[in-house]
C-alpha cells in the first residue's frame, strides 16, 4: 500500500460544500485547489526536506478524484431532487428566505397558468399580476413559519384571475442548507377545490335529509345493523314521550324501560325483514306505560349499502277505535235509517196535514168575511138606531158585539195575509217609499191611542229623507204591526219610540218601548204563527198571535231580516233591516213584475233602455242630471193611463210597458227617441253625447225581465253602430 502524506488542517483551506463555486466549471476548482496545494509543498520543502515531490503529486491527484465523485454525487442528487419535484402531481414552490421563487415544478406551472420566465426570482406576491397577494399566504409565511419549521394542512381560499377560485392546502417547510446557506421555504400545494365541493355537497345532502326527516309527521327511528337506535325524528321523542340521551345508542328493545321489547316487533326485525329489504302496514299493537293503548302500522326498509334500518310509525289508534265504533254501530245505524224514513214519512203527512190546514184557513177566512161584513153592518145599524131606538143596556151589548167583530175581522184577515205570504202569492209593489214619511204617518194614526194611555209616542228620525225602493204599503204594515203590539204591552206612563237609520247599504228601522218584555229563552219562539206569552183569560188586550208572523213574512219578501232584544220586565225592541237594491236590481224586479202580469193578462209586456255616451269628459253629476231630465221627458211622452213605469239607474233610464206586444214597442221606443233627441238639440247636448235607445218585448225577445233588459241594451248598441257606419 502506497504510504500517504498527512496535511495538517490548519495549512488546509478546503471550499466549504455548496458554495457558488461550486456551480463553475470543474477546471475551476482543480486550479484553485492545484496552486493551494502547490503553495503548501513549497513551504514543506522549506520546514522540511523529507517529503518528496511525487507524493504530493499524488495526493493531489486523490483530492483531485474525490472532488470529481464529490460533485458527480451532488449532481445525481440534484438530479434526483428535480426528477422527483416533476414527477410529483401536487404543485411544488421553493422560495429564497427573501420570499423570491427559487424552483417550482412542471406542475406548477401547468396547473397556475404561468411560465418559468416570469416566475423564477419574482416575489411570491408579485405571481400573475399580484394575484399570490393573499392576506393568509401573507400570515403563514411572515407569521408562522419564522416560529414554526414546519406547517400542514394550511387552507387558503382565493379566487384567481386565471384559473379561478380555489381552495388550497399549504404544506411548508423550512429546510437549512449546510455550510451556512441560507434557508429555503418548501411549499406544496394541494388543490381540494372540488373535495371541498364534494364535501359541501355532502353536507348539504345531509342537512337536506335531515330536514326531511324532521318534516315527516310521522315517528321516524333509525337502526343500525345490530338494531340500535343511530337517530330519531322529533315526532317519534314527541310521541313516545323519549328523549335523545335515553335513545340514541340504545338497544331497540330496551328503550323506554324495556317497553319496545314487544314480541311482534322482533318477529318483524328478527324474521321478516332479514328476508326481505322492505316491509309497509305491519300492524303492532302495545300498551306503553307513557302513552298508553296504542295501534301502529310499521313500514320498514333495510339499506345495505349504508348498514342502516328505516322504520316509520303510523299511529292509527284513533282510526281502529272509529272502525271498531262504526262496525259497533252497524245495526244502529240501520235501525237509525228505518227510524228517518219513517220520521220522513210522518213529516211527509205533516206536512200535508199542515198545507190542508192553510188551506181550510184561507178558504174558511175567505167564507167568513162576506158574513162578518152582513153582521157588523147590521149591528152597525142597530147602534145607530137607524130601524128604532135602543135603551141604555141594549146599546152596552151592541157595542161589545162589534168590538168583537171588528176584532174576529182582524183575525180573518191576518188569516188571509199569513196564507198569502206562506203561499208564495203576496206580490210587492216597489216604489221609491219615503220612510222618515211612512213612520211620521203610522206614528200620528197612532197617537191619540196613545194619549189615552198616556203614553209618550216619539219618533227619532233622520234630517234627510231615507229613500227605499220597497213596497211602501207593506213596510207600513210591518211598522204599524210592530207599533200596535208595543202599545198593547206597555203600561200607562211608558214610552214608544219609533225610528229609521240610512246605512250605505240597508235601511235599519225599530219600535223600542218600555212594556213588560218576554223572557231571552222565549225571543226565538215570538216570529211563530200563533205564539202568545202570557196571555190571560178575560177582559184585556189579546192579540192574534200572527202579527210577528206576518211581520217576519213582509220584512223576508223584501230580502231583509227582522228580530227581536228584550227581558222579562226590561222593554222590547224589535228591528228589522231592508237592503237597498242597486239599479240593476230594481231594473230586473220591474221587468219580471210586467212579465207576471203579462202571464196573469196576456196582455204582452216590452221594456225601452235609454242611455247616454259622452263624447267629452263629463262629471257623474253632470251625467245624473241630463239622465233625470231625460227622465221627465219620458214620463211626459208616455200615455197617463196606461200601466208604464219609469226608473231613472245610475247610467240608464228603463222604461217597464205594460200590456204591449213587440211592435207597440217598436212604435213607442221611436217616439220616445224622437222625444229625446229634441230635448238634447234644444238644450245643445247633441254634440256632447251619443244616445242608445233599444227596445225588447216579452216573448218575442226574453222569457224573464233579466233577459228583456239585456236584448234591449244589446239592440242600443247595435243601433248606435249602425247609425255612426
Amino acid at each position: 500500500m502506497q504510504k500517504k502524506t498527512r496535511v495538517t488542517p490548519k495549512k488546509k483551506k478546503i471550499m466549504p460544500a455548496g458554495r457558488k463555486a461550486a456551480s463553475f466549471p470543474m477546471i475551476g476548482i482543480e486550479a484553485s485547489a492545484g496552486g493551494a496545494l502547490k503553495g503548501n509543498l513549497a513551504k514543506d520543502r522549506e520546514l522540511s526536506g523529507d517529503i518528496a515531490e511525487k507524493e504530493i503529486e499524488a495526493g493531489l491527484e486523490n483530492i483531485q478524484k474525490e472532488l470529481v465523485v464529490i460533485k458527480q454525487s451532488a449532481d445525481e442528487a440534484s438530479e434526483f431532487a428535480e426528477s422527483v419535484i416533476n414527477t410529483v402531481r401536487e404543485p411544488l414552490i421553493a422560495l429564497g428566505q427573501d420570499l423570491r421563487i427559487v424552483k417550482v415544478s412542471r406542475s406548477f406551472y401547468e396547473f397556475f397558468k404561468v411560465k418559468p420566465e416570469e416566475t423564477v426570482g419574482q416575489l411570491i406576491y408579485d405571481l400573475g399580476n399580484k394575484q399570490w397577494d393573499i392576506p393568509k399566504l401573507r400570515e403563514l409565511l411572515e407569521t408562522i413559519l419564522p416560529q414554526k419549521t414546519t406547517f400542514d394542512n394550511y387552507e387558503i381560499e382565493h379566487d384567481f384571475e386565471t384559473i379561478g377560485p380555489k381552495t388550497m392546502l399549504l404544506n411548508a417547510r423550512q429546510i437549512q442548507r449546510a455550510s451556512g446557506k441560507e434557508r429555503i421555504i418548501l411549499l406544496a400545494i394541494d388543490d381540494i377545490t372540488e373535495h371541498k365541493k364534494v364535501q359541501q355537497a355532502i353536507e348539504d345532502a345531509r342537512v337536506y335529509a335531515e330536514n326531511i326527516v324532521e318534516t315527516i309527521q310521522e315517528p321516524l327511528i333509525v337502526l343500525d345493523t345490530d338494531l340500535k337506535v343511530i337517530s330519531a325524528n322529533s315526532a317519534f321523542y314527541q310521541t313516545f314521550k323519549v328523549n335523545h340521551k335515553e335513545t340514541e345508542g340504545q338497544f331497540i328493545y330496551d328503550l323506554g324501560n324495556r317497553q319496545w321489547n314487544i314480541p311482534r316487533l322482533r318477529q318483524l326485525l328478527e324474521d321478516i325483514l332479514p328476508m326481505n329489504n322492505a316491509f309497509d302496514n305491519y300492524e303492532i299493537e302495545h300498551d306503553f306505560e307513557t302513552i298508553g293503548p296504542k295501534t301502529m302500522l310499521f313500514n320498514a326498509r333495510r339499506l345495505d349499502d349504508v348498514q342502516m334500518i328505516l322504520i316509520t310509525i303510523y299511529d292509527i289508534t284513533e282510526r281502529v277505535r272509529a272502525e271498531e265504533k262504526l262496525q259497533k254501530n252497524e245495526e244502529q245505524f240501520i235501525e237509525r235509517k228505518k227510524i228517518e224514513i219513517e220520521l220522513r214519512e210522518a213529516n211527509e203527512q205533516l206536512i200535508k196535514f199542515n198545507d190542508l190546514k192553510d188551506e181550510f184557513v184561507s178558504i174558511a177566512s175567505h167564507e167568513l168575511r162576506t158574513p162578518l161584513s152582513i153582521i157588523s153592518g147590521a149591528v152597525k145599524l142597530l147602534i145607530d138606531e137607524i130601524p128604532g131606538k135602543i135603551v141604555s143596556g141594549q146599546k152596552e151589548i151592541l157595542d161589545m158585539a162589534m168590538r168583537n167583530l171588528n176584532r174576529l175581522a182582524r183575525i180573518v184577515d191576518a188569516l188571509l195575509n199569513i196564507s198569502k205570504i206562506e203561499s208564495g202569492k203576496t206580490e210587492l209593489y216597489r216604489t221609491d217609499a219615503d220612510i222618515c214619511r211612512l213612520i211620521t204617518e203610522t206614528v200620528g194614526e197612532y197617537s191619540q191611542q196613545a194619549g189615552k194611555k198616556h203614553i209618550n209616542l216619539s219618533c227619532q228620525l233622520p234630517a234627510h229623507p231615507v229613500i227605499l225602493y220597497a213596497d211602501a204599503d207593506r213596510i207600513k204594515e210591518v211598522i204599524a204591526n210592530l207599533l200596535s203590539n208595543s202599545l198593547k204591552f206597555t203600561h200607562q206612563g211608558g214610552s214608544i219610540d219609533v225610528g229609521c237609520e240610512d246605512h250605505n247599504d240597508e235601511v235599519f228601522i225599530f219600535v223600542k218601548d218600555t212594556g213588560r218584555g218576554v223572557a231571552k229563552n222565549d225571543i226565538p219562539r215570538m216570529f211563530e204563527k200563533f205564539t202568545q206569552f202570557d196571555r190571560k183569560i178575560g177582559p184585556g188586550e189579546k192579540g192574534t198571535g200572527l202579527g210577528l208572523a206576518i211581520c217576519k213574512g213582509l220584512v223576508n219578501l223584501h230580502n231583509g231580516k227582522i228580530w227581536a232584544e228584550s227581558d222579562t220586565g226590561s222593554g222590547m225592541k224589535i228591528s228589522f233591516i231592508i237592503p237597498h237594491l242597486s239599479a240593476e236590481d230594481i231594473f230586473t224586479e220591474s221587468a219580471d213584475n210586467a212579465v207576471k202580469s203579462s202571464l196573469k193578462t196576456g196582455g204582452g209586456a216590452a221594456v225601452v233602455l235609454i242611455s247616454t255616451k259622452p263624447l267629452i269628459q263629463t262629471d257623474s253629476p253632470q251625467m245624473q242630471a241630463v239622465l233625470k231630465d231625460i227622465s221627465g221627458v219620458l214620463e211626459q211622452n208616455l200615455r197617463q193611463n196606461a200601466p208604464n213605469t219609469v226608473i231613472q239607474g245610475t247610467k240608464e233610464v228603463l222604461v217597464v210597458l205594460g200590456n204591449c206586444d213587440i211592435s207597440g214597442a217598436s212604435a213607442v221606443c221611436q217616439r220616445l227617441t224622437q222625444a229625446i233627441e229634441c230635448h238634447l238639440a234644444d238644450n245643445d247636448l247633441s254634440p256632447k253625447l251619443d244616445l242608445l235607445t233599444g227596445y225588447a218585448a216579452y216573448p218575442d225577445d226574453g222569457q224573464t225581465g233579466q233577459s228583456l233588459i239585456e236584448k234591449a241594451r244589446e239592440a242600443g248598441i247595435a243601433c248606435l253602430s249602425s247609425n255612426k257606419a
